[in-house]
């Protein structure tokens, strides 16, 4: 349906803008802008762009004194400029549109949580040492961070791996270096046994603090 009057247009771009941002500029707005936040996008986007019926502008210059119609739409424009994030940037256009951040995986992070919708002037939210990759499509963008999960798992898998098959490797070497203690001992070479045991000692430290560092995985599967 097209838009009424130009009153109407501009708070329906007022209202497009905040939806495309997310919940949180939408909660802002006031009305009438944020009743008409309710609508879709695709509504919204068709009452923005649509052409002004030539009836509805002449009830609406019968109704309205000129001056209050051209005023409206610029007071509703000011009360929503003192009210935008920070990283927000008034009166520059977003040819980009929507963007999907990923952000780095972690151990304890799933896909969902890599994933952040946001715009080009919203970039300054992120630290980029900790931004995985930056897209236009949010299925592509969840793809990835569905891909650098698993990619994360298995290298974490195979740390840990290499953590049982080090503990494994220095048990089999204090009990061979524990049986030649045993055997210096019944020989009467006390000095050979003493040296055998700091070395097992040295070992067994080794063995404790690898051990230590173990960390249970919880089965991941790949989709």
């Amino acid at each position: 349906m097209p838009p009424k009057s130009d009153e109407q247009q501009t708070t329906a771009k007022i209202a497009l803008a905040a939806k495309k941002k997310g919940p949180t500029a939408v909660s802002k707005l006031k009305d009438p802008a944020k009743s008409m936040a309710k609508m879709t996008i695709a509504q919204l986007e068709k009452f923005a762009k649509g052409k002004i019926k030539k009836e509805a502008v002449k009830e609406s210059i019968t109704m309205q004194q000129p001056v209050q119609q051209q005023q409206m739409p610029q007071q509703m424009m000011q009360q929503m400029e003192p009210e935008m994030p920070s990283h927000e940037h008034p009166g520059c256009e977003d040819s980009v549109g929507d963007i999907f951040v990923v952000l780095k995986p972690t151990p304890d992070a799933g896909p969902e949580d890599l994933v952040h919708q946001t715009h080009a002037f919203g970039m300054g939210q992120y630290d980029p040492t900790k931004v995985y990759g930056v897209y236009q499509d949010g299925e592509e963008a969840n793809i990835v961070a569905e891909a650098a999960c698993n990619e994360l798992y298995k290298h974490m898998k195979e740390v840990e791996d290499k953590k049982h098959s080090v503990t494994e490797k220095i048990e089999r070497m204090i009990a061979k270096m524990q049986r030649e203690v045993n055997n210096h001992m019944k020989s009467g070479n006390d000095q050979h046994a003493q040296m055998m045991l700091e070395k097992i000692s040295g070992l067994r430290n080794q063995h404790k603090m690898v051990q230590s560092s173990k960390k249970e995985l919880k089965p991941r599967e790949e989709k």
